[in-house]
């Protein structure tokens, strides 16, 4: 059982979205669930929290409604310049 159960709010679906590039429908590299981008956004430790959506999330490039369950793809992570 997990320890904690989370109402997330539609803000946080929001950056969920915009942390994403696509899911399992659109592409073939999804391999991390929802729940490990929200466990990051709201600095949870992974797999101790259940969440609660005020609506589904949609995947930024099909358009798929997306629950908590979902797996998506991340956008890459920008990487710094050294001078």
């Amino acid at each position: 059982m997990k320890e904690h159960v989370i109402a997330v709010s539609q803000h946080t679906v929001f950056l969920a979205e915009a942390s994403i590039s696509g899911c399992l429908a659109c592409n073939a590299t999804a391999s991390v669930p929802l729940t490990f981008v929200l466990d990051r956004l709201g600095k949870y430790p992974s797999g101790r929290v259940d969440y609660i959506l005020p609506v589904l999330a949609a995947c930024p490039r099909c358009h798929a409604s997306l629950d908590e369950r979902a797996v998506v793809a991340l956008k890459p992570t920008p990487q710094k310049v050294s001078r």
